[in-house]
């Protein structure tokens, strides 16, 4: 550390006695002109720590704020860590906070990103997302937290991206809860190995006019997916269990027909799985090798009878994760009934038979 006496004599000669007074007590204090730490160290076990809750939700709104600069490089794990407010509930939207960070991916790679907290379980909806582009306006792939945390993953090219979490609840929160968002290289590729024969075949469209087991519309240019009009339609019995060891399979084949229905696609499959009862974390993989095909993945709770629209929980839509494969991993509640749901991009010019792999797991959070 550097005294600043030299530089106090050149400035303020008149007012600080600079000469040489045999080793007394200096006639002025000696100034430290090290600038001072700019931000507090992280929270143990984060890389940053959020430093501006009342400012950094990114939500596009003329009252919304902007994405906390984390200055932070993604390495080989990174953690981001913050907290819901429960002083920022919106009894008309039922938001109880959000939460917006930016981090920098020095070179493209699969992530996997996990979200967890103790007392999340209690919050009625935790979403975690990550957008790109200008602005962050570009969805690259979210996940809903259930059970004890919520998972995704998705591939990016090198740049700078937002982690964007959602909390709602139907009223505000008692306390604040504080969460963390781990990121590391992605391993399903590795984890979860495709299974190349045998599973459920698709068995509804073929004499339907492929429209046995469309289910969901599902419009980009919309608001969010809707119930198709039709009664008829009924997901694939596939019968699966997704157990926490070994994988599970699926085939079928995404047609290049129109649906009744104009949206985003034209044939759509869906397969209804389950989840084993200690299973909490799935991850799917869809492949196909026609190459005049571009398929995608979306996720759904199975709905309610009296649902009137499904509830969405990971797509691969937003992700540029083809042309060949789609990937989602998603947290999940065990002994719960899914749809899988596949469809052949609009603007393809064939079709593509696909086989679906999927693979489970029981996750546990490390400890806070």
């Amino acid at each position: 550390m550097r005294s600043s006496l030299l530089l106090a004599c050149l400035l303020v000669p008149a007012l600080v006695a600079c000469g040489d007074d045999g080793g007394a007590a200096p006639d002025a204090f000696i100034v430290n002109a090290d600038a001072p730490i700019d931000n507090p160290p992280p929270p143990p076990g984060c890389d940053y720590g959020e430093l501006r809750d009342a400012t950094n939700d990114d939500d596009g709104t003329p009252s919304g704020g902007s994405p906390e600069d984390t200055m932070v490089a993604f390495s080989a794990s990174t953690v981001l860590c913050g907290k819901l407010d429960s002083s920022h509930f919106d009894a008309t939207s039922g938001k109880v906070d959000a939460d917006a960070f930016m981090f920098n991916l020095p070179a493209a790679g699969v992530l996997y990103l996990q979200m967890y907290g103790t007392g999340l379980e209690g919050v009625d909806e935790v979403r975690v997302a990550i957008y790109g582009g200008t602005g962050f306006t570009s969805l690259q792939m979210s996940g809903v937290f259930a059970v004890n945390h919520a998972a995704l993953t998705v591939p990016l090219e090198s740049g700078t991206y937002e982690v964007y979490i959602q909390a709602y609840n139907p009223t505000a929160l008692t306390a604040d809860v504080s969460y963390k968002v781990k990121l590391t290289p992605d391993t399903t590729q590795t984890d979860c190995a495709l299974v190349t024969t045998g599973g459920y075949a698709e068995a509804r469209d073929a004499a339907t006019n492929n429209l046995g087991n469309d289910m969901i519309v599902v419009d980009l240019d919309a608001d969010g997916p809707v119930f198709t009009a039709a009664s008829s339609d009924q997901p694939e019995p596939s019968a699966l269990t997704i157990a926490t060891t070994g994988s599970s399979r699926f085939t079928g084949t995404a047609e290049v027909t129109a649906p009744t229905t104009v949206d985003s696609y034209k044939d759509r499959d869906t397969f209804e799985i389950r989840t084993g009862p200690t299973t909490n974390e799935i991850s799917i993989r869809t492949t196909w090798t026609a190459a005049v095909a571009d398929l995608d993945l979306t996720v759904f709770e199975k709905p309610d009878v009296a649902a009137t629209s499904p509830f969405e929980l990971a797509s691969s839509a937003a992700a540029a994760d083809g042309p060949s494969e789609e990937l989602v991993t998603l947290a999940v509640k065990p002994d719960t009934s899914y749809w899988v749901w596949i469809g052949n991009w609009n603007e393809s010019t064939g079709a593509a038979a696909y086989s679906t792999t999927i693979c489970g797991k029981s996750y546990t959070p490390p400890a806070n």
